[in-house]
C-alpha cells in the first residue's frame, strides 16, 4: 500500500527530526549518523522518550588542525616533523540522551504556555505572597482584573507550574548525573558539551530565591557532583584519577548560546586532616566558578544563566565538602578537627558565617550534661559548634530566625554496648554534622536575604575509658530533665538533646531541623535510599518534602505514635535513652521532641540510610537539601 508506506515513511523523518536546531546542524554535519542510530535504537530508545536512557556512543575521527609556525627558512626534516603532527587523530564521541516525554516536540506547546503563565504573574511559588501580590483577600474572591482570573484557578495554575519546576529540575539533574558519569567513564575526554533544547530546562521559570533557572543550577550541581572522586589516601596508580583530564564543559542552550564552565576552578577534595601535634584541619581556598554566556534569549539573559550556574556550583560546593568530612578516617578527623574546618569555612566566607566554639567548661557552665556524659570516654576534647549566617547587605528585615543541628560524632564504637558490626563504617556518624557544614558554605556562598540561621554541631567521639558513661548512668540534659542510660549505643540523641536546648532556648530559633544517622531501625523500614522524617508540624513537613522532591534527596515522612511514649518511662528517672526492640526509630524520634518546645516547628530527619552507598561511599546526602530550605526560610 504506497499509502500507508509514505506515513510510516513521513512518520519515521518526523520522528527522527531533533528539536534542538543545533543538534540538526550536527546530524547533517556527520552525514544523518545521529538520525540513524536512532531509527536503529528506536526500540530501546524510543525516540528519547525514556528519561536518561542514552543510544550507544558514536566514535568519530578527526583530523587534529594545528597551524603552521612561519619560519623563513625550514629544513626537510622539521617540515616532515610539522606534517606528522598534522596527521594526527583525534576521538570525537557523540550520545543522544533522552530528555523523557516532555522533550517530545509535540509538548512544546504546553511549555510555551507554562512560560507564559510564569511572565505574567511575575511572582515566586509562594502562594501566599502571590495571593497578597494579586490584591486577594482572605474568605473572599476578587477577580485578577487583567484577566478576569479567579483566586482558585490562579492556585491551580501554581500548583501546575510547581509541577513542572520539579520535572525541569529533574531532568537537569537527571542529564547532569549521566553525563558526569560518561566523562568518568571515558579516559581522556578534555572537553565536553551539552546540547539542550531551551524549553527542556524551562527557561528563566525560577524565582527571587532559587534563581532564574533551578534546572540549569541543578545540572550543573549534580554533573559536578558526579565528578567526585576520593583519592586522598590512594597512592600511584592505584589513584583512580577520573576524569583528570576533562578541562572544560560547555553547555549550548538553543537560542541563547554557549555557556561554558571551567570546572577545574571547583574545588574537588577538601584539604582536611590532622597535624600530628596540633589537631587542626585545613580547607582548600573556593575560587569563583568562570561562565561565559555568548548570546542572548528573551527567555534567559547573559546574567540569568550565569546566576544558575554559579548558584550550581555553590551547591556542588556543599555536597563536596560534605562527602570529603564523612569520607575522612578518625585519624584524620577528630572533633577538634571539625572544629577547626567550621572556623575556617566561617573565615572563606567574606563576613556572612560566624563561627563560635564552646569548650567543655562553657558546655558545663550551660548545664549540657548529656553531651559531656557521650565525650568523657574520648582522649579528645568536645567541641560544640555554632556557625550563625547573617545577610551583609539586607534589602529588609530578617523574616525568619532558623536552627539546623547534625549529629557530630566523629566515630561511634557503641561505648560499653560496643558495637558486633559495621565499626569500620562509623566514621560515618558524623553524617548530620557534615550536611550541616556543607550546607552552611553553600548557604554563605548564594547569600539568600531575609533568613538568619544557626548551624549547630555538638561534636565529640562515642569512646570507651576508665571515664566513660556505663549503662545504668543518670545524665542530666540542658533543659533539667534526667536521662537514664540503658544503651550507650544510643549516644546520640544525648548529645543532641543539649544541642536542641541551646538552639531553641539561647538561641531562640522560630524553626528548627536536625539531621542525625540516628538509627538502624530506619533503615530497615525505608532501606539505604530514603530519609525518614518525623514533625508534629503539617507545614514544615510539605516545605521539606517539596524541596527533598525538588533536590533529590528522597524523605519519607514516618508517624510520631504518642503511644510509644511508654517505652521511654524510667524507673529512676525522666527518661530513658532507649525503647524496646520494635519501633525503634519512632521511639528515638519521641526522645527528641522532650528537647523543644512544642509550639515550635521541629522536624527530625533519620539519614542513617542515604548517608553512604557501598560502592562509592559517603553520599554527601542533606546538604543541597538544608541549603535550599535555608534560601526558603527568607519569604514572607
Amino acid at each position: 500500500n504506497n499509502k500507508d508506506d509514505d506515513e510510516e515513511s513521513t512518520r519515521k523523518k518526523q520522528s527522527t527530526q531533533f528539536v534542538s536546531p543545533h543538534v540538526q546542524q550536527l546530524d547533517t554535519y556527520l552525514g544523518r549518523i545521529l538520525s540513524n542510530i536512532m531509527m536503529e535504537e528506536q526500540k530501546s530508545f524510543k525516540h528519547g522518550k525514556v528519561l536518561g536512557k542514552m543510544t550507544p556512543m558514536i566514535r568519530v575521527p578527526v583530523k587534529k588542525k594545528k597551524k603552521r609556525k612561519q619560519k623563513k627558512l625550514v629544513s626537510a626534516s622539521e617540515r616532515k616533523e610539522e606534517e606528522e603532527e598534522e596527521d594526527k587523530i583525534e576521538i570525537r564521541r557523540y550520545i543522544l540522551l533522552g530528555l523523557g516525554k516532555g522533550g517530545n516536540p509535540s509538548d512544546s506547546s504546553t511549555y510555551w504556555q507554562t512560560q507564559q503563565d510564569v511572565s505574567e504573574s511575575i511572582v515566586g511559588s509562594n502562594i501566599r505572597y502571590m495571593m497578597q501580590y494579586l490584591g486577594f483577600q482572605k474568605k473572599k474572591t476578587i477577580k485578577q482584573q487583567l484577566e478576569g482570573t479567579t483566586e482558585r484557578e490562579w492556585v491551580d495554575k501554581e500548583k501546575e507550574r510547581k509541577k513542572a519546576h520539579h520535572r525541569y529540575k529533574a531532568l537537569g539533574r537527571k542529564i547532569g548525573s549521566v553525563v558526569a558519569a560518561k566523562c568518568m567513564e571515558e579516559r581522556g575526554i578534555k572537553t565536553c558539551s551539552i546540547i539542550i533544547p531551551e524549553f527542556a530546562l524551562g527557561g528563566n521559570c525560577g524565582d527571587d530565591i532559587e534563581g532564574p533557572c533551578p534546572a540549569l543550577s541543578e545540572l550543573v550541581s549534580s554533573f559536578l557532583s558526579g565528578l567526585y572522586s576520593d583519592d586522598r589516601y590512594r597512592t600511584g596508580s592505584r589513584q583512580k584519577k577520573l576524569g583528570e583530564k576533562l578541562e572544560k564543559v560547555t553547555i549550548v542552550l538553543d537560542r541563547i548560546g554557549e555557556i561554558e564552565i571551567d570546572h577545574r576552578q571547583h574545588s574537588n577534595n577538601e584539604n582536611i586532616g590532622m597535624d600530628e601535634k596540633e589537631e587542626t584541619s585545613v580547607v582548600a581556598e573556593e575560587s569563583d566558578p568562570t561562565v561565559a554566556v555568548t548570546a542572548t534569549s528573551h527567555i534567559m539573559t547573559h546574567d540569568a544563566a550565569k546566576a544558575a550556574i554559579e548558584r550550581g556550583f555553590h551547591l556542588a560546593s556543599g555536597v563536596y565538602l560534605a562527602r570529603d568530612i564523612v569520607n575522612s578516617p578518625h585519624n584524620v578527623l577528630n572533633s577538634v578537627g571539625l572544629a577547626d574546618l567550621a572556623q575556617r569555612i566561617a573565615d572563606q566566607s567574606g563576613g556572612l558565617l560566624k563561627c563560635r566554639i564552646l569548650d567543655r567548661k562553657e558546655c558545663e557552665r550551660r548545664g549540657m550534661g548529656a553531651y559531656l556524659g557521650v565525650a568523657r570516654g574520648s582522649e579528645t576534647e568536645p567541641k560544640f559548634i555554632h556557625l550563625t549566617y547573617k545577610p551583609k547587605m539586607m534589602s529588609g528585615k530578617i523574616v525568619r530566625k532558623v536552627g539546623i543541628v547534625g549529629k557530630g560524632l566523629l566515630y561511634d564504637t557503641g561505648g560499653y554496648n560496643i558495637k558486633t558490626s559495621m565499626m569500620e563504617l562509623m566514621k560515618f556518624d558524623c553524617g548530620g554534622a557534615a550536611a550541616v557544614l556543607g550546607a552552611a558554605r553553600s548557604v554563605a556562598a548564594i547569600a539568600p536575604e531575609g533568613v538568619e540561621a544557626s548551624f549547630v554541631i555538638a561534636a565529640c567521639e562515642n569512646m570507651i575509658n576508665e571515664r566513660a558513661v556505663v549503662p545504668g548512668d543518670v545524665l542530666t540534659a540542658a533543659n533539667g530533665k534526667t536521662i537514664e542510660v540503658i544503651n550507650t549505643d544510643a549516644e546520640g540523641r544525648l548529645t543532641m538533646a543539649d544541642a536542641l536546648v541551646y538552639v531553641d532556648k539561647e538561641l531562640g530559633c522560630q524553626k528548627i531541623i536536625e539531621l542525625s544517622t540516628l538509627t538502624g531501625a530506619c533503615m530497615v523500614s525505608l532501606g539505604s535510599a530514603i530519609a525518614g522524617l518525623w514533625t508534629s508540624n503539617d507545614d514544615l513537613a510539605r516545605e521539606i518534602e517539596v524541596i527533598s522532591s525538588s533536590t533529590g534527596e528522597k524523605v519519607w515522612r514516618m508517624p510520631l505514635e504518642k503511644e510509644y511514649e511508654e517505652q521511654l518511662v524510667s524507673n529512676i528517672a525522666d527518661l530513658k535513652n532507649l525503647g524496646t526492640r520494635y519501633g525503634g526509630a519512632i521511639t528515638a524520634a519521641l526522645f527528641l521532641q522532650h528537647f523543644v518546645d512544642k509550639k515550635k516547628p521541629f522536624a527530625h530527619i533519620d539519614m542513617a540510610g542515604p548517608v553512604w552507598k557501598t560502592k562509592s561511599g559517603a553520599t554527601g546526602y542533606g546538604s543541597k537539601m538544608v541549603a535550599e530550605w535555608v534560601c526558603q526560610q527568607g519569604r514572607e
